[in-house]
């Protein structure tokens, strides 16, 4: 008998092709759609919208259901999606009233309460999806959670609820929700992988930071608490220089910090990647020391 005889077959494991993000993202609807939780809220009397972000909250935290990290981080993002955007949009209302000096006291409030409910937990969910599928460009992301919102909340916005009853629905108005729900969904985006590279540039750099902020905190302008000179000082990034000169010039005790990143900062290493949604190890190091140059310098301003 021969050795090739004697020998066992040896068959090459099968590698199993990993979905894309829009292929989870397809099957997170469609088991959220199923869940028996969506019809029970909607049943109590809870909007779809209500009963389809309640139901992705609870979903998202479950540890026994069989979801991936990067599909609960889907569902996180959808637990706050439909809410987001028409808070965005009420907040850049009122971010029109205090440029023309007509916001009141009330303005302000509801503002605080649009930062604390809706804006910042959709924000901090992008920043988990970002540190789970990293891969994607940012357009992708753009365009997959804008889709998402078209699919699961497009019939629960106030501006088709108005046209509805108004008679005015059109085609037009598809147009205007998608385009401003990817809007206010881009400049979230923008902002949340502009604070993953300034972690990525701190730790870099060997600066010691922490990203554990509090709503209130938030709301105040702290995006991170960075350990400068034996103290901690909160910064508040900003994705471009003029956002962060506008902000210094508002407030005199303002720690605005531009990252020094612009759109091809995010390109890869190598240019391998268009608009990416986070730095290689390379390029953090790269713009980590300027970076740091200017927190000393709103710091101590």
């Amino acid at each position: 008998m021969s050795l090739a005889e004697i020998t066992p077959t040896i068959e090459k494991p099968k590698l199993v092709e990993q979905k894309s993000f829009v292929e989870r993202t397809d099957d997170v609807v469609e088991s959220l759609r199923r869940n028996p939780s969506l019809f029970e809220l909607k049943r109590s009397g809870k909007s779809t919208k209500e009963a389809i972000e309640t139901t992705a909250l609870i979903l998202s935290t479950s540890e026994d259901l069989g979801y991936s990290e990067s599909e609960k981080n889907i569902l996180g993002v959808i637990s706050h999606l439909g809410s987001f955007v028409t808070a965005q949009r009420r907040a850049d209302e009122m971010g029109n009233k205090r440029d023309e000096g007509r916001m009141s006291i009330v303005d302000r409030d509801e503002m605080a309460r649009l930062k604390n409910n809706d804006l910042i937990p959709f924000n901090h969910a992008i920043k988990e999806l970002i540190d789970t599928d990293s891969s994607l460009t940012k357009d992708e992301l753009d365009a997959s959670l804008t889709r998402l919102y078209m699919r699961l909340f497009y019939k629960e916005d106030p501006l088709v609820k108005k046209a509805d009853s108004d008679g005015t629905h059109d085609q037009n108005l598809i147009k205007t929700v998608s385009q401003d729900a990817l809007t206010s969904i881009s400049v979230s985006t923008n902002g949340m992988r502009h604070e993953v590279a300034a972690e990525s540039m701190l730790a870099a750099a060997g600066v010691d930071y922490d990203y554990q902020v509090s709503a209130e905190e938030d709301a105040q302008g702290a995006d991170l608490f960075v350990y400068l000179n034996s103290e901690w000082v909160y910064i508040d990034i900003k994705a471009s220089e003029m956002s962060a000169k506008k902000a210094l010039e508002k407030r005199s005790d303002s720690h605005a910090v531009w990252t020094g990143l612009n759109q091809s900062s995010f390109d890869g290493a190598k240019g391998n990647q268009k608009n990416g949604l986070r730095l290689s190890y390379a390029q953090a190091q790269n713009y980590s020391n300027d970076f740091v140059n200017r927190i000393f310098d709103v710091a101590h301003r």
